[in-house]
């Protein structure tokens, strides 16, 4: 991978009395909050180490840029599909920003060349650290130095690729503006804003979905259709699945656990066998007609974060609703889907740590 120092904006510490609420406003105000002097420019590019500390949990990583053209060679590889209608607003923000709020999640093989220069700036002072409130999140960045980043830049350039975790929209979008960066639009798109967390920095959460039943479908009909999917089980009471190729249906005040006939696991053999997949070739398909995942208005999602109580609440808040809680995506399998080619549905992968908007941001 290509990577090296950025443009970076740095927030005033001292003006940021609430971090949730200022990385949920930026991605609207964010002019504003330039012209405010919410922001310093740095004055030399640079890469930044930055943690995430997550209660016991703490996820390390690399800030810095890498060359587009990595992507466009192959090197950095996708697993989800995107959303056209979230191409289209991300593409007219970064125009208006010029500047991107929040780097791309990219996932690798572990170099332990890396990790060591990574973990010896955990214990000097960071430029910049805050907390998220009622939560026990700190986002905390240290500056590389110019020699550190002079080998990062030779011991990533030996990495063979990298995989999207977060932000596939993002860099859809990127890959849209290089093309007409010449022609048509001011401003440096021929890098692409990147935070580095290896394999084992990276969790992996369930993404749910929830169908709105928009005919008059009787609850008894939607059974019998996926009945001829899945082996049905009722369950005592709601929980999430206990293992790949196991759904738990959330429908009418009732639980039930679909485990796929073997027929339809094993129909593609060419591919990984994921519940994403399957999920939207038999059921949305076959079962209620949905065509078009990245358009479809009866679908939405619950991710992994939220618990047990607070996905049934969502789910039957508003009638004719029920919910379909999916296995998490196993590492492996991501890795396998991006190698051969392929891609998972939309909304297939919650990684964990989330990045947030607007702590350092890369200027274009």
């Amino acid at each position: 991978m290509r990577v090296s120092p950025f443009r970076s904006l740095l927030p005033n510490e001292e003006l940021i009395s609430s971090l949730s609420t200022f990385t949920t406003s930026v991605k609207l105000h964010y002019v504003d909050y330039l012209r405010n002097g919410f922001y310093t420019e740095q004055l030399e590019p640079a890469m930044y180490v930055y943690e995430i500390r997550v209660a016991d949990r703490v996820h390390t990583g690399l800030l810095c840029s890498t060359d587009l053209q990595d992507s466009v060679d192959g090197h950095i590889l996708k697993h989800e599909d995107t959303l056209a209608s979230k191409e289209q607003q991300m593409m007219y923000l970064i125009m208006e920003r010029k500047a991107m709020l929040k780097p791309i999640l990219l996932t690798y093989k572990p170099v332990p060349s890396v990790t060591d220069i990574i973990a010896s700036y955990q214990d000097q002072t960071p430029v910049l650290s805050l907390k998220e409130d009622r939560a026990q999140i700190t986002h905390t960045f240290w500056k590389v130095s110019s020699e550190d980043s002079t080998a990062l830049i030779e011991h990533m350039a030996k990495v063979p690729r990298a995989y999207i975790a977060d932000g596939h929209h993002r860099h859809s979008v990127m890959r849209l503006m290089k093309k007409s960066a010449d022609d048509m639009l001011d401003g440096n798109f021929q890098q692409l804003y990147s935070a580095y967390f290896s394999f084992d920095q990276l969790d992996i959460l369930d993404y749910n979905r929830i169908v709105t039943i928009t005919d008059n479908t009787s609850y008894a009909t939607i059974m019998a259709r996926l009945s001829a999917y899945f082996h049905v089980e009722v369950l005592e009471e709601a929980r999430r699945p206990l293992a790949k190729h196991e759904i738990v249906l959330l429908m009418n005040y009732e639980s039930y656990s679909l485990t796929w006939r073997s027929e339809y696991r094993e129909d593609d053999q060419s591919r990984v066998s994921l519940d994403a997949n399957l999920f939207n070739q038999h059921v949305l398909s076959q079962c209620f007609e949905v065509m078009d995942i990245r358009m479809d208005p009866r679908i939405t999602y619950i991710d992994g974060t939220k618990s047990i109580e607070s996905m049934t609440h969502q789910i039957y808040s508003r009638p004719h609703q029920i919910g379909f809680l999916l296995y998490p995506v196993e590492m492996a399998d991501l890795i396998s889907t991006a190698d051969q080619g392929h891609t998972m549905p939309p909304k297939s992968t919650y990684f964990e740590p989330r990045l947030l908007n607007g702590l350092i941001t890369q200027l274009l």
